[in-house]
């Protein structure tokens, strides 16, 4: 388990405990999607992307950060669903 300042703690218990998704887009198209992964850090998120982004489907877009107060312990999760992200 990774060792946290009593800042780090109040922080997470106040405003939620910090969380990583990748945005993705189809090639060819102009939908944007939102990778099915949850990632409990930027590290975890980048070597995600980077594993994707090789594929000819998918143009890497942006890393996206946003807290919940769920606390998922530090672990990488699949959501079965993905929401898609279309221009108008």
């Amino acid at each position: 388990m990774k060792q946290q300042t009593v800042l780090q703690a109040i922080i997470a218990f106040v405003f939620g405990h910090k969380y990583y998704i990748n945005i993705f887009n189809r090639r060819g198209t102009p939908m944007c999607e939102i990778s099915s992964f949850i990632f409990s850090s930027k590290e975890d998120a980048e070597a995600h992307r980077k594993s994707v982004e090789g594929t000819a489907s998918f143009q890497f877009v942006e890393t996206v950060s946003f807290r919940s107060r769920n606390a998922y312990r530090h672990t990488t999760f699949n959501r079965m669903e993905t929401t898609i992200l279309e221009d108008k």
